[in-house]
């Protein structure tokens, strides 16, 4: 079969996102595109995979089944770029300002694993209040304020997440955390 890859790719954007409006936002490509896209699958496929209807999508149990294989295979291309691109090794220091009940109940948990994945990033945690981490963020002493790791947002909005490769670590963290990986 003659199936371009990145069909495959839109395909596990609107299957893991269950949205065609979010899968073009994330793909950067426009609605139509995705809904042409996933059209031409269907057809090279013979097969049906998603339902839709005017409120939601949902996979068929091809769909379902094609998800299965194209899920690791997107993972595994994704996981490729980012060792050629150097994204693993994230080193330095990333700082964090977080109030008492993110640091107890949340932040742990996500610092742990982070720590696991990207031994070579130097983690340093302000305990403050919340105006407190704002304020520590704006003057630069905490990199990550807490606000942003509680935001289940996809970009980090953080001030201080420039483009320098000091600061490439906050902002790969602070997606990782908002992603809840």
């Amino acid at each position: 079969m003659d199936i371009n890859l990145e069909l495959y790719k839109v395909f596990y954007y609107v299957a893991t996102t269950l949205s065609f409006s979010e899968a073009s936002r994330e793909l950067f490509i426009s609605q139509s595109a995705v809904s042409q896209s996933i059209k031409t699958l269907e057809k090279k496929l013979n097969h049906t995979l998603f339902i839709r209807s005017t409120k939601k999508v949902l996979l068929t149990p091809e769909g379902e089944l094609l998800l299965q294989h194209v899920k690791p295979a997107i993972q595994m291309l994704d996981e490729g770029e980012s060792l050629l691109s150097g994204d693993n090794m994230l080193k330095g220091q990333l700082r964090i300002g977080a109030s008492d009940t993110i640091c107890r109940y949340y932040l742990i948990h996500y610092l742990q694993k982070f720590h696991q994945e990207f031994p070579d990033v130097r983690i340093k945690v302000t305990n403050s209040t919340s105006i407190g981490c704002a304020e520590s963020a704006r003057w630069r002493r905490s990199a990550l304020p807490s606000w942003c790791t509680t935001t289940p947002q996809r970009r980090c909005r953080s001030s201080t997440a420039s483009s320098s490769p000091a600061r490439r670590s906050v902002r790969w963290a602070c997606r990782w955390v908002s992603l809840g990986s």
